[in-house]
């Protein structure tokens, strides 16, 4: 028994030394870590980006994190584990909160139809429109007038309705010719606006405070900071409806945010004790600690904390901020746009997309579909089932896609080009493209892009073949071949083609025809060179650098010359194509694709190009790679684009009927709808100017 008792004392002896809080971290801390660590009281866990420290905290995989607040406020309605214990400030800063937003007038009255409005203004700020947005939304509300193309004119036109003459300055979309012929339409929203000021809610105060019968969006720091020189008692509009002479606060944004996991009660005793009172904790460990929490830029400058306990009760209270909104209780014009994925981990980081989509007013509202695959993913986007809206494919896709109906409403742009290379088997008699017709051919893939681009130069010989059948215009030239996936309906519905030839070089070794590794041997770019040695006259393949250039091969260039170099470094003129990796698809002329459009925009302003972003569109989640987008993604390109890798991309599609006759003609696509656009706008100023 002495024995028995003296083991569990060891345990617990053991289990006491060794156990440690966890903390994320960032790699770049690897040094701060290794000192914290010795100390046997916290240990890291690394982390990309602080959403993963949020949703790893929700799990439980760690203890506590310091994050911006925009962060915490995206989990609102997507964790249920986390609790922030404490706020900060840096020792500089007079508040612990950013700013705090107020309604104010120097009249005392509920907001009533035809009153001016003087706003902030838009993207001056790193001010979510969520908050620009609060008191507009609650006095007008959300159905608005569907009559219009895009949620934006629906929102600008109730604006125009509800307010008199106003001051709502700067841009209202990204759209740059739209934004135009709203602020030209529209102009009674802009006619009290003067020059911008260096502060816009010191504007927006400025404007209350020449016009009668007016109310100002602001912020208390403003309005206190301006104390002197107004000479008039103001009046407070509170978001409960009522009036009254003291400060109500609508939003409020502090700075970063001490987070714990709600389980972890104790820890909240020990973060108040380490960060307050300097105790338990070694001088030494302490500074590591504050290092890696507080990932300072400017390492001067030390944050103090405030945690949200009653001493009295030695009680922990929740902070109150603001209020965010789900998403079904934000969708506008009863519009909403079905984003869909194909795995349970690209459905989690949809729904963080749609909730930070909400969490700026970016309309329409996303909502997720999932489904088994991609293939599914285009039947549900396809006008026959409208079950979804839009997804992201790779161009391996394009050509499926455009035979469902579908196009590109914006393209993904990263610094890899897809190039694409056609092989000749030396000894084979080629020496000129004509000489490919009636050859056998290897390809990675039916319908791929290293497929189109072959289509491409075979149209090249044949410039009499108009066929928008690509298929069937290679069935008809080419000899026995292996074209992975040509029997699989889904990639070659409609296709008129001869399978059986098509397939050949596939099958007659017992394999299928399939697009897949596990029942084709000749599947894939390396598998398309394994068809080549063995079977093959020639193989159209995309440029890998892991793969080793074969032997007995050489290049042929797009123009039918040979290349020199037995590499697949060639000249980029040698090449077939040169094109994107990937497309955001949608259906043709769906009344939809324009608010898509400007939704995408909106979602790459602040999720991709912003500093602090609470959420990022092109990284990964969860510390898992390339969900919805390509981690390497850089940003967003129109149809309309003049880069090079995407009108080649266009090119290659030009002569499907699906695609060309149901051409999207979104003013952000269409140079034609921009056009028309621009008309109207000249149209209005000229009537304007003649009165």
């Amino acid at each position: 028994m002495q024995l028995l008792r003296n083991i569990l004392l060891f345990i617990l002896f053991y289990f006491n030394l060794t156990h440690s809080y966890k903390i994320c971290a960032l790699k770049e801390h690897s040094m701060d870590c290794k000192g914290l660590e010795r100390y046997n009281n916290i240990k890291c866990v690394y982390v990309d980006n602080e959403l993963s420290c949020l949703t790893k905290i929700d799990s439980g995989e760690i203890h506590f994190g310091l994050i911006n607040a925009e962060t915490l406020f995206l989990g609102t309605h997507l964790t249920s584990n986390v609790v922030a214990i404490a706020q900060t400030k840096p020792e500089t800063n007079v508040h612990y909160y950013q700013y705090e937003t107020v309604i104010v007038s120097r009249e005392r009255f509920k907001p009533q139809k035809g009153m001016s409005y003087c706003h902030p203004g838009f993207k001056t700020t790193n001010i979510p429109p969520l908050i620009l947005k609060e008191f507009e939304q609650q006095v007008i509300g959300t159905d608005y007038d569907t009559k219009f193309e895009t949620s934006i004119e629906s929102e600008i036109s109730a604006l125009n309705n509800y307010f008199g003459p106003s001051c709502r300055p700067g841009e209202w979309t990204l759209n740059k010719p739209l934004d135009e012929y709203l602020h030209n339409k529209y102009t009674k929203l802009t006619e009290l606006c003067d020059e911008l000021k260096a502060s816009s809610f010191e504007q927006a105060l400025e404007c209350m405070l020449k016009n009668n019968h007016s109310i100002a969006l602001s912020s208390l720091n403003t309005v206190n900071g301006m104390g002197n020189t107004i000479t008039t008692p103001l009046w407070y509009y509170c978001k409960n409806g009522t009036v009254s002479k003291e400060p109500c606060v609508w939003s409020k944004q502090p700075h970063k945010l001490l987070i714990v996991n709600t389980k972890e009660n104790d820890l909240k005793n020990s973060l108040e004790k380490w960060l307050t009172a300097n105790r338990d904790l070694a001088d030494k460990e302490l500074e590591y600690l504050k290092e890696i929490l507080e990932d300072n830029e400017n390492s001067n400058v030390q944050l103090k904390y405030r945690f949200n306990k009653d001493e009295l009760l030695q009680t922990w209270t929740n902070f109150s901020f603001r209020y965010i909104p789900p998403s079904y209780d934000s969708i506008i014009s009863r519009r909403k746009m079905k984003w869909c994925t194909t795995s349970d981990n690209e459905q989690m980081k949809c729904k963080w997309l749609s909730q930070a989509g909400v969490n700026y007013r970016i309309q329409p509202v996303v909502e997720c579909v999932q489904k088994s695959s991609e293939f599914e993913c285009l039947k549900a986007i396809n006008k026959n089932s409208k079950s979804a809206d839009l997804m992201v494919i790779s161009t391996d896709l394009g050509y499926a896609a455009r035979k469902y109906g579908l196009s590109a409403i914006a393209f993904p742009v990263t610094n890899q080009a897809i190039n694409t290379l056609l092989l000749i088997k030396n000894n084979r008699n080629i020496t000129r493209l004509e000489d490919l017709k009636g050859k056998r051919g290897c390809f990675p893939l039916y319908g791929g892009t290293a497929w189109l681009s072959f289509v491409k130069v075979l149209k090249g010989i044949d410039l009499r073949n108009e066929s928008s059948d690509y298929g069937k215009l290679l069935s008809d030239l080419l000899g026995d071949s292996c074209m992975p996936g040509a029997m699989e309906t889904n990639r070659a519905f409609d296709d008129k083609i001869d399978l059986t030839r098509m397939c050949k070089l596939c099958t007659e070794t017992g394999n299928t025809c399939d697009a897949s590794e596990a029942t084709n041997l000749y599947f894939n770019t390396s598998s398309a060179l394994k068809c080549l040695e063995e079977k093959g006259d020639f193989a159209v393949i995309v440029k890998d650098p892991t793969i080793k250039f074969p032997t007995n091969v050489s290049v042929m260039c797009k123009n039918g010359t040979f290349s020199m170099l037995d590499s697949f470094d060639v000249d980029e003129g040698c090449y077939l194509s040169t094109v994107t990796s990937s497309e955001i698809i949608t259906r043709n002329n769906d009344p939809l694709n324009n608010d898509s459009q400007l939704a995408l925009l909106e979602f790459e302003y602040w999720f991709s190009n912003y500093p602090h972003k609470p959420f990022g569109l092109f990284d990964s989640f969860n510390n898992i790679n390339d969900l919805l987008f390509k981690d390497t993604t850089k940003g967003l390109e129109l149809p309309s684009s003049e880069k090079d890798i995407i009108k080649n991309y266009v090119k290659l599609l030009d002569h499907i009927n699906h695609y060309e006759n149901g051409h999207n003609k979104a003013f952000c696509v269409d140079n034609s709808s921009i056009t028309f656009f621009t008309t109207i706008v000249v149209i209005v100023t000229i009537f304007l100017n003649s009165f």
